[in-house]
């Protein structure tokens, strides 16, 4: 009858418990998984459900609210105290928000879906499309704020903030600017080498040896570095969007045979002359 099913499903659910107790899930300095990662975040939801639910969310959600204000309050500062020109600006400070803004809703969306494909986020961009339009100082400053947000919801935050925050840097400084094509191909080039030169250092020293490599992930490197390649047409859209000027723009406007330099030369060569000199000069 009825009682005695029930006697019968609470004896199995005991068993079901009593073998599922003190199992070992990850042992001390473990790499984790997908398949870990997906038990420790379910541990967590019952862990948070029993201690009291929305409440603990609640504070959950407090407190990366304050750490997300924290890291935005400190760029503030270095803009106010460095960069005061672009606060002024609404059109710049929209600009640099959005960037920041859309980078880590997209990371947020791709990690709570699929966290094992992080490193297919071109994170590269961000510093890209930051020092077309200012300065390398700017452009390093606003990555590492961004990484640094983005990696307290990444599965292994260390090496994710340390890889990425390496691979900004390389992409900066080997951006010089964006007038030859080639310059971003290069770049491009140095991510992929930079991603997978770090991560073979970091798998190493933490598995021990060559076997235990996810080498799926080199695979993801060279999909980030190829999407590395779409900051050029992205840096056009922002461009027209904003009203800036790029390296590209200028290079683009210093071209003689635009038409309404042409026919300056044919009508006021002296001026055309001139002008071109003192364009050399600045």
């Amino acid at each position: 009858d009825g009682s005695e099913l029930a006697t019968v499903f609470r004896s199995i659910k005991k068993r079901e418990q009593e073998s599922s107790d003190g199992e070992r899930i990850i042992s001390k300095g473990e790499v984790v998984d997908t398949k870990t990662y997906q038990i420790l975040e379910s541990l967590k939801r019952e862990y948070e459900g029993r201690m009291g639910g929305e409440y603990q969310s609640n504070l959950v959600l407090l407190g990366q609210f304050i750490f997300v204000f924290a890291a935005i309050f400190v760029l503030y500062l270095f803009l106010y105290h460095f960069r005061i020109e672009i606060l002024q600006n609404v059109s710049k400070t929209v600009f640099i928000l959005l960037l920041v803004i859309l980078m880590i809703l997209i990371s947020s969306v791709t990690i709570s879906l699929q966290p094992e494909v992080v490193y297919i986020l071109p994170f590269a961009i961000l510093p890209i499309m930051i020092k077309s339009f200012y300065d390398a100082r700017l452009a390093l400053f606003i990555h590492i704020i961004t990484v640094m947000i983005v990696g307290f919801f990444a599965p292994s935050s260390f090496e994710f903030v340390f890889m990425n925050f390496t691979v900004g840097i390389v992409a900066i400084f080997s951006l010089t600017s964006l007038n030859r094509r080639g310059k971003l191909f290069l770049s491009s080039i140095l991510v992929i080498l930079s991603y997978s030169f770090i991560f073979f250092g970091l798998a190493i020293t933490q598995e021990g040896n060559i076997k235990d490599i996810e080498w799926m992930n080199f695979a993801y490197f060279g999909m980030n570095g190829a999407m590395v390649l779409a900051s050029y047409p992205l840096i056009y859209v922002f461009e027209k969007s904003f009203g800036f000027l790029s390296d590209v723009t200028l290079m683009e406007l210093s071209d003689t045979n635009q038409p309404l330099l042409r026919r300056l030369s044919e009508e006021a060569p002296g001026t055309f002359q001139h002008s071109l000199q003192v364009g050399n000069l600045a």
